[in-house]
């Protein structure tokens, strides 16, 4: 990497290349080693559904979330590459994009956003915007899972901007 001044996440001297590469590499690698090994058994038994729990920056590309965004969007494509394959062996394969989502994780940003802005964690709601609740993103997998959803294979559902 060069050193062209800040990033987003920390600037160039903070972020070096392996930090960056391992961050990536755990998510994207993480996803393709999991499916490879449960597409492995379900052809064999000729039967089974992979639901990928992506994110929505594969999609809306944020500049404060490049190497995230960037893995989503490698994964988006390998769904659906994946699931257009795999029909033909009995196996699904869906994905789905959730949009921001109470979770602890959002949570702990919102806060330290909250106390960097205001200098009070306690107002992180008023920065919480538009958000789900994690049981829709439970209800959508389900769905996706289901046999109602038994002739989807190679989409990725966007849930919301």
């Amino acid at each position: 990497m060069n050193n062209a001044g800040d990033i987003p996440g920390g600037t160039i001297e903070t972020l070096d290349e392996a930090k960056w590469r391992h961050a990536w590499e755990l998510k994207v690698y993480g996803f393709i080693n999991l499916t490879r090994e449960l597409y492995a058994r379900m052809k064999a038994r000729k039967s089974g559904i992979i639901v990928n729990v992506i994110g929505m920056a594969g999609e809306t590309h944020p500049f404060e979330y490049i190497c995230g965004a960037t893995a989503n969007a490698g994964l988006a494509a390998f769904t659906k590459a994946m699931g257009k394959g795999s029909r033909e062996h009995g196996v699904r394969v869906v994905g789905v994009h959730p949009p921001s989502t109470r979770t602890d994780r959002i949570i702990t940003l919102m806060k330290t956003a909250a106390k960097a802005k205001w200098g009070d964690e306690s107002r992180y709601e008023e920065l919480m915007g538009s958000v789900i609740e994690p049981e829709q993103v439970g209800d959508t997998v389900c769905f996706l899972a289901s046999p109602r959803a038994g002739q989807l294979s190679g989409v990725v559902l966007n849930m919301g901007a």
